[in-house]
C-alpha cells in the first residue's frame, strides 16, 4: 500500500456535489459521502431517469495552487473508493476536470468506467471512503472523505426487509424429492428435497422455478443443477471453514492427497498466494508449513519466471517475534527443509530475506544455522551482500555458541573455476566488511575469522585490497591483549618459509623468513635503534654485540702479510674486488708485528697495495692489515636522508572504528524459541 504524503504541494479545498442514480433506487442508502476535510452535500441528479439508472456520482471541488490562488486548465483527477480512512484501495479511475476562472471542476464519478461505479461495493453495507488526487505538481492524495447517506434516502433501507423483518426470519415450503448429493458434495442416493416457501399453495409447490435440495447442517452449500442445491466440500463450524473434512481446526483448514492449497498468478508483479502477520506480538507466522514426510518440504516456493526480481517465497510479518515465512520440517531423517525456495531466473532468490533493523535470513540448528549449496562452478554457496553505504554493516554475519562451532563455515568443493567456500561483499564507504567474524568465547581456541585450504597451490586466507589509490591494506590484525600476537605465521613442519614478500605483477620476491628465522630482505634495512647481535655467554647470559655505524657505505677486509728485505706486496682478494670500488680512493692500516722502524703504504693499485719499512729499511717481519673500500654502487652515498615508506595515516581512526563495531556489529543472541507445532488440526480449539 502506497502511503499518502499529507504535506503535498498542491492543495484542493474540495467541495463536493454528489447525487446518486442507480438500477435500484430503493439500495440508494449505500452509497453517499460524509463531510471530512471537505464540505459535503447531495442534491439530485438531473440525469436520473426511468429505466436504466446510470451508476454515476456528481463531485464538485476546487483545485488551488500552493499560494491559495484558483488552478486553471485541465486537470487530470484521480479517483479512488478506499475501505479505510487509510486502507487500501476497491476501485479507482482517472478522469480530465475542465477548471473555470475560479479553480472550479464537476465530474462524475464512475463516468471514467463503461459500466460506471460497481454496485456491490455499496450493497454490502460497509463504509466508503473517497480520495481525490489532482496530478498537477501534487505528489499526493488530499484527505479522504467518508461516504454517508442522503437524509431522505435513509428510508430505502426498508427494501432489504419485508415487513421490517429480514428474509431469513421465513422459511421455504415443502417440496418434491429430488435427487440427493453426500455430505461431500458429489452425487449419491436420492434424498428429500428442501422445503419450499412457507404457505405457498400446490401450485406454487409444483412451480418448475423453485430451488430444491438436500444438505447437511454446516456444509456451505453448492449448485449441482439448474435449480438443486446440495453440499460443496466446504464445511464451516463457527468461525473456521474446512476444505474436505467436517473437522477444521484453523481459520481455513484444507486436506487433500495431493497439494491442500495452490496459488497461480501470471501477471507481472503479482503474488500468487501472500501471508500476512499483522499482530504485533505473539507467535504470528505470515505463511506456516510443516511436513512429516522424510523428503518433503514445509513450505515449497518455485518461481520459474526467467527474468525480473521473482520470489520462490515472500512472507511479512509485522510482529515483535513472528516470522515472515516460518517452516518447520519434523522428519529426523531425509533431506528435509523447514522452508525450501528454488529460482530458476538469474536476478531471482530461491529464499529471499529482508529486514530493516537487524537479520534478513536468519537461521538455527543443531547442526547448520544456514545452509547454502551451489552447482555452479563460479557460484557461491552462501552470498551475503551489504548494500548500505554507510553503517557497520556486514556482508555475511555468524554467530556460534558451541565450544567446537564456527560462527561462519564455508566450503567450496567445486575442483574447478573461481570458487569460494565464503564471499562477502560490502560497499560501504565506513568501516564495513566484505566478511566480518567474530569469536566471542572467552576461553578456548575460537576464530573470529578461520580458513582452511586442500589445494596444493591454495591459500588458507586471501586478502585483495583492489582500490589503485589511498593506502588500502589486503589484511590488517588487530590486538587488544598485551600478551596476544597482532599476526601469528606457523610454519607447522618446521621447515619452509614462515614469511614471504612478493612485489610487481611478477611477483618478485622482496623478503623472507624461513622456518629457522633466517631473514633475507632485498632492499634496505632501515631501523631507529641499534643493529646488534644476541650471543649468549657462558654463564648461560645473552648480550648484545652492536654494528659499526659509518656515515658512508663501507666494505672492510683483513689479512695478514710479511716484508721480505723491507717490502711486501699484497693482493687483493678476487671475491672482495666484486664487492667494492677500489678505483676510487680506499683506505689501508697496517699493524707491525715484529721490531721494525715503521710501515707505510709505498703504492696502490685497483688490484692491491705494496707496504714498504720506513727509512729504507730491510726488515723481515710479519704484519697485519684493515683495508675499508667503498661498496660498489654506493660511492657517492653520505648521510643520506631517510624516507620512511608510506603505509595508511589513519590507521589509529581504523583501530577505533574496529573498537566501536566490536559492540555494534554484534546483534543480540535470540531469546526466540520457535514451540514444536503440531497440525492445525490436532490442535486445540
Amino acid at each position: 500500500m502506497t502511503k499518502i504524503d499529507r504535506g503535498a504541494a498542491l492543495k484542493c479545498a474540495a467541495v463536493l456535489m454528489l447525487a446518486f442514480t442507480f438500477d435500484n433506487p430503493m439500495r440508494a442508502q449505500d452509497s453517499t459521502v460524509a463531510p471530512s476535510a471537505s464540505t459535503v452535500t447531495s442534491v439530485p441528479d438531473t440525469q436520473a431517469i426511468s429505466g436504466s439508472v446510470p451508476r454515476l456520482i456528481k463531485i464538485s471541488g476546487v483545485v488551488t495552487d500552493p499560494e491559495g490562488k484558483p488552478a486553471t486548465g485541465t486537470v487530470p483527477l484521480v479517483l479512488t473508493l478506499y475501505s479505510e480512512q487509510e486502507g487500501s484501495a476497491l476501485w479507482t479511475e482517472t478522469q480530465s476536470a475542465v477548471l473555470d476562472a475560479q479553480g472550479r471542476y464537476t465530474v462524475l464519478l464512475g463516468a471514467g468506467s463503461p459500466a460506471g461505479l460497481p454496485m456491490d461495493m455499496f450493497s454490502s453495507g460497509n463504509p466508503l471512503w473517497l480520495g481525490v488526487w489532482p496530478q498537477v505538481d501534487s505528489e499526493s492524495e488530499l484527505p479522504r472523505v467518508l461516504m454517508v447517506a442522503v437524509p431522505y434516502a435513509l428510508k430505502a433501507a426498508d427494501a432489504d426487509t419485508l415487513g421490517g423483518k429480514p428474509a431469513s426470519a421465513y422459511l421455504l415450503s415443502p417440496a418434491t424429492s429430488s435427487p440427493g448429493i453426500n455430505k461431500y458434495g458429489t452425487p449419491g442416493q436420492a434424498q428429500p428435497t428442501s422445503p419450499g416457501l412457507q404457505g405457498a399453495g400446490p401450485a406454487d409447490r409444483n412451480d418448475e422455478s423453485r430451488v430444491r435440495g438436500d444438505g447437511t447442517q454446516n456444509f456451505i452449500p453448492l449448485w449441482i443443477g439448474r435449480r438443486n442445491l446440495g453440499n460443496s466440500i466446504l464445511f464451516q463450524s463457527q468461525n473456521m471453514v474446512g476444505v474436505g473434512t467436517d473437522a477444521p481446526g484453523a481459520k481455513l483448514d484444507a486436506l487433500s492427497g495431493g497439494t491442500a492449497v495452490r496459488g497461480t498468478s501470471s501477471a507481472v508483479g503479482a503474488t500468487a498466494i501472500v501471508g500476512i502477520a499483522r499482530a504485533t506480538s505473539g507467535y504470528t507466522d505470515g505463511v506456516y508449513g510443516q511436513t512429516a514426510s522424510s523428503e518433503g518440504s514445509g513450505v515449497v516456493g518455485i518461481s520459474n519466471a526467467t527474468t525480473g526480481y521473482a520470489n520462490g517465497v515472500y512472507g511479512q510479518s509485522e510482529s515483535s517475534s513472528g516470522n515472515g515465512v516460518s517452516g518447520n520440517a519434523t522428519a529426523t531423517t531425509g533431506f528435509t527443509a523447514g522452508v525450501y525456495g528454488h529460482s530458476v531466473s538469474n536476478q531471482g532468490s530461491g529464499v529471499y530475506g529482508e529486514s530493516d533493523q537487524w537479520v534478513g535470513v536468519g537461521g538455527m540448528g543443531a547442526n547448520l544455522g544456514v545452509w547454502g549449496d551451489t552447482a555452479s562452478t563460479s557460484g557461491s554457496g552462501v552470498a551475503g551482500y551489504a548494500d548500505a553505504t554507510s553503517g557497520n554493516t556486514n556482508g555475511v554475519y555468524g554467530e556460534s555458541a558451541s565450544t567446537g562451532g564456527n560462527g561462519v563455515q564455508g566450503s567450496a568443493i567445486a575442483t574447478t573455476g573461481n570458487a569460494y567456500g565464503v564471499n562477502g561483499a560490502t560497499a560501504t564507504q565506513g568501516f564495513g566488511a566484505g566478511v566480518a567474524g567474530a569469536a566471542w568465547a572467552p576461553t578456548g581456541n575460537a576464530f573470529g575469522v578461520f580458513g582452511q585450504t586442500a589445494s596444493t597451490g591454495g591459500s588458507a586466507v586471501f586478502g585483495v585490497a583492489n582500490a589503485t589509490s589511498g593506502a588500502p591494506t589486503g589484511v590488517v590484525g588487530f590486538l587488544d591483549s598485551p600478551n596476544g600476537v597482532a599476526g601469528q605465521f606457523v610454519a607447522h613442519t618446521g621447515s619452509g618459509l614462515i614469511l614471504q614478500g612478493l612485489s610487481g605483477s611478477a611477483g618478485t620476491q622482496v623478503f623472507t623468513v624461513d622456518a629457522s628465522g633466517n631473514l633475507d630482505i632485498s632492499g634496505n634495512l632501515t631501523v631507529a635503534g641499534s643493529k646488534s647481535a644476541r650471543v649468549k655467554l657462558q654463564n648461560g647470559q645473552e648480550v648484545a654485540l652492536y654494528a659499526v655505524e659509518s656515515p658512508e657505505n663501507w666494505f672492510e677486509d683483513f689479512g695478514t702479510a710479511r716484508l721480505q728485505g723491507g717490502t711486501a706486496q699484497v693482493s687483493l682478494e678476487s671475491a672482495f674486488l666484486q664487492t667494492v670500488d677500489t678505483s676510487t680512493d680506499y683506505h689501508v692500516f697496517l699493524t707491525a708485528n715484529g721490531n721494525c722502524r715503521g710501515l707505510y703504504v709505498a703504492n696502490k693499485t685497483a688490484a692491491g697495495f705494496e707496504v714498504r719499512e720506513l727509512g729504507g729499511g730491510s726488515a723481515s717481519v710479519a704484519f697485519d692489515y684493515r683495508i675499508v673500500a667503498h661498496r660498489r654502487g654506493f660511492e657517492n652515498s653520505r648521510l643520506q636522508e631517510v624516507t620512511l615508506p608510506q603505509g595508511p595515516k589513519d590507521m589509529q581512526a581504523r583501530f577505533a572504528g574496529v573498537q566501536m563495531i566490536e559492540h555494534a556489529a554484534r546483534p543480540a543472541t535470540p531469546s526466540v524459541t520457535m514451540p514444536s507445532r503440531l497440525h492445525p488440526v490436532g490442535q486445540a480449539h
